[in-house]
């Protein structure tokens, strides 16, 4: 499995943003040579299963935050977000069989 990880507060940000591409490596002492270790806390998250191409995975964020406002939670901006492939992700932009998992940290309002 791979993942994708934006940094806290990336919606406020009107610059470039860091984009991380990860892998899982267990134990720590495996980390290959000039890798960097992120370690995530554990905290609430909503989850979505976007399905679709990828140029329009923003419509997967859209409905995360619609679903957010309208049942009392907002974005716990000191959390990273992130996104994780697997098998069902396919690699080219357009395919409507790509398959990503969002992951958004929440908190009640």
């Amino acid at each position: 499995m791979t993942y994708g990880i934006s940094p806290p507060n990336y919606k406020k940000n009107n610059g470039m943003v860091d984009f991380y591409c990860c892998f899982e490596v267990e134990p720590l002492e495996n980390l290959p040579q000039g890798m960097v270790h992120i370690h995530l806390l554990p905290r609430t998250y909503s989850m979505t299963r976007y399905r679709g191409s990828v140029s329009q995975t923003v419509t997967a964020y859209d409905y995360t935050t619609k679903w957010l406002d309208e049942n009392g939670y907002t974005n716990d901006d000191v959390a990273y977000y992130f996104e994780r492939y697997d098998e069902k992700t396919i690699r080219e932009l357009n395919d409507e069989r790509n398959e990503i998992k969002i992951f958004c940290p929440v908190k009640k309002k």
